[in-house]
């Protein structure tokens, strides 16, 4: 029971660090690149991340295989039309100005 809630402490500490858009591209056949920096993130090959988007809604988390080399100093994702919740996030990106912030 201890390690889980010392898990559960990490996570909740992890997503209360702020994450920045570098840069959101909108791909072909309703793809959507999105280019994310998170201060002292490190990443391996095949890791995933649990995405979040308050907007559409505060509980769903959904997984998503991170797409950028261990290199770069960014990490990012390509979301496919494939549902409720990429379609509801494809139309937010898709309606934002040109330059702007997406959505926490």
């Amino acid at each position: 029971m201890i390690i889980y809630l010392c898990e559960r402490l990490v996570r909740f500490i992890r997503y209360m660090q702020n994450v920045q858009y570098r840069k959101i591209v909108m791909r072909p056949s309703k793809v959507l690149e999105l280019q994310l920096v998170k201060k002292s993130f490190k990443m391996d090959v095949g890791q995933y991340v649990f995405l979040n988007c308050p907007a559409i809604s505060q509980l769903e988390w959904h997984p998503f295989t991170m797409t950028s080399a261990p290199e770069e100093d960014f990490f990012s994702v390509h979301i496919r039309s494939a549902g409720d919740w990429t379609d509801k996030l494809i139309d937010i990106m898709q309606k934002l100005p040109e330059g702007a912030q997406g959505p926490k």
